[in-house]
């Protein structure tokens, strides 16, 4: 019987390591990462149709599987696509461009294949490019195709984006998550990683019927650890997930840059009660860490939390300062905010916070 008993409770054990979900929601979080080592706003394509030009070399040798990926991504995402490679104007009207180069071709030095956004407008792709090898395209196309769509990472686990994943050819079960993720009306072109990670987690909670309750619990586990461990990276402490730094592109601006951001990231978090409960003082702690150093989203929301403390006797004054710091930033709203506050302070306050504001712009 002893033997029995131990076999049952390497079992138990193994389960109950592997039930927290963990390594899935790391795969989802890193997905939100650039290589560069800054986490990224959500940026997808628009509804309505992508018209896609498909040209270069051995076209007819590579279009099933090109279009066998383009018709996976549409089953996901619910995005139509439309081929308009025969059109003569395909060059100028096309969205999405997949082109097959020779193998001493245009691609980048070392790389087989990579995805090129060459113009978007509020977080929305307008036009991207996709490029692969000819002898390359097989094992590119799924891969590029999750960048194509918004997708920016390049997480561990098992996905196609993965660098160490070995099937190259259908989107995974992650991969499948965070295409429906993305393009579920629950995400936003422009939402902030930290508000991306909890449709994220839900959806892949949500998915299927195994489980859901134990992944429900572990994701509020896991969201939890997250925004304490965001909070250390924003205060510089901290780096970014270990497979970004891997990747060999990571730059130290990047990471002063991504700090910054996600001290932005937690502001909002709070002020508005994504993956946290409402906290405006907690908020505001954050814009400030943002703000202080010279970031422009925390300046100008630190500016509105104060324009809205009617409690505070000098919360008009900070809330000048901000948007003046703001709208150095060529933020016309900030300006117009700063312009309508000048009739609430007297001449000698706006000389004293107008001097205020030219000496932090001197130090930066």
């Amino acid at each position: 019987m002893k033997p029995l008993l131990l076999i049952c409770c390497i079992l138990f054990s193994n389960h109950a390591a592997s039930s927290n979900y963990d390594d899935e929601f790391n795969t989802l979080w890193e997905s939100l990462w650039s290589q560069g080592g800054s986490p990224q706003e959500i940026v997808r394509w628009p509804s309505g149709v992508v018209k896609v030009r498909y040209f270069g070399v051995n076209l007819n040798l590579h279009r099933p599987y090109v279009f066998k990926a383009l018709a996976a991504a549409t089953e996901y995402s619910g995005v139509k696509f439309e081929d308009i490679s025969d059109q003569a104007d395909a060059a100028q009207v096309g969205q999405l461009h997949i082109e097959v180069v020779a193998n001493n071709g245009n691609v980048e030095p070392n790389m087989p294949c990579y995805v090129q956004t060459q113009a978007q407008r509020n977080w929305e792709l307008q036009r991207v490019v996709l490029r692969m090898r000819d002898d390359s395209a097989y094992r590119c196309i799924f891969h590029e195709m999750m960048h194509a769509m918004g997708v920016k990472g390049h997480p561990t686990g098992k996905t196609v984006l993965g660098y160490f994943q070995g099937r190259r050819d259908i989107f995974l079960p992650l991969d499948q998550v965070m295409l429906r993720a993305w393009y579920t009306p629950k995400i936003t072109a422009g939402m902030t990683p930290l508000e991306a990670i909890g449709v994220l987690t839900d959806v892949f909670a949500r998915d299927g019927d195994v489980d859901t309750a134990l992944k429900l619990a572990a994701r509020e586990k896991y969201l939890a650890k997250q925004v304490n461990a965001m909070r250390d990276f924003a205060l510089g402490n901290g780096e970014p997930p270990t497979i970004v730094i891997r990747s060999g592109r990571i730059s130290i601006a990047l990471v002063n840059e991504g700090r910054l951001r996600i001290a932005w990231y937690l502001g909002r978090a709070y002020q508005f009660g994504h993956i946290v409960t409402i906290d405006l003082k907690e908020a505001q702690t954050w814009y400030a860490v943002g703000a202080n150093k010279g970031h422009s989203g925390s300046q100008f929301l630190l500016a509105r939390l104060f324009e809205t403390q009617n409690d505070n006797p000098t919360a008009i004054e900070s809330a000048y300062y901000w948007y003046g710091l703001a709208s150095n930033h060529r933020n016309m709203l900030a300006q117009a905010a700063q312009n309508n506050l000048k009739t609430k302070l007297s001449k000698e306050t706006l000389e004293k916070l107008d001097g205020q504001i030219l000496e932090f712009r001197a130090k930066l």
